[in-house]
């Protein structure tokens, strides 16, 4: 998993890059904030693609946000400014 984040340009498995599945994933989590703009909003993904995200609009490391994360956690954002409110790594 280091590979995917340390080179996000390159195919390390799957389909895509790393850097395109964080545009596809951003692209939708900017579609669907304003298209409900001034509500609350869930999105449920897996922890790669949440952590380049969230690494891309907080300018943090993706790969030692990933390693944090355990099964489940979640990230709260303000929106439409994307400030992180809250980091839960496990919720037991």
């Amino acid at each position: 998993m280091s590979r995917v984040f340390e080179n996000p340009s390159e195919l390390v498995f799957g389909r895509e890059t790393a850097d395109q599945a964080r545009e596809r994933f951003e692209a939708a989590i900017h579609r669907i904030v304003s298209e409900h703009a001034g509500q609350d909003i869930s999105i449920v993904s897996h922890g790669t693609v949440i952590s380049l995200f969230a690494a891309t609009v907080l300018d943090i490391d993706p790969y030692c946000l990933w390693s944090r994360l355990e099964l489940p956690s979640y990230l709260t954002f303000t929106l439409p400014t994307f400030r992180l409110e809250e980091v839960v790594e496990a919720v037991c």
